[in-house]
């Protein structure tokens, strides 16, 4: 339910947090590999690179994506989408040329 995946977060993200550390200036280091980044853009990559979790499916078209963000961005391209094909309808006409509707690939 919605307190198992709370409690999912909530151990992804302190799972996540354990292989960074605040080095100088704003920047944070990944514990594992070293790598040197802002701090979201370290979480980003310690989740990506170092953390062994099944990713997060996508219910519309069953696209697995391995990041918070980049699955955010995976459900701001259906809702582009959406829109695109919703102007579409209500015109009669696409409005736009053939090649504005956005293409998707599970590769």
């Amino acid at each position: 339910g919605a307190d198992g995946n709370k409690d999912y977060i909530q151990e992804l993200e302190a799972e996540i947090i354990s292989k960074m550390v605040a080095s100088e200036k704003g920047k944070w280091t990944c514990l594992v590999c070293g790598h040197r980044a802002k701090r979201s853009h370290l979480i980003e990559h310690v989740e990506a690179k170092h953390v062994n979790h099944p990713g997060y499916t996508c219910d519309m078209c069953h696209v697995v994506c391995k990041t918070r963000s980049t699955f955010r961005g995976h459900k701001k391209w259906h809702a582009k989408n959406a829109e695109l094909k919703a102007h579409a309808a209500n015109t009669g006409s696409s409005g736009v040329g053939a090649g504005a509707l956005l293409f998707h690939t599970s590769d």
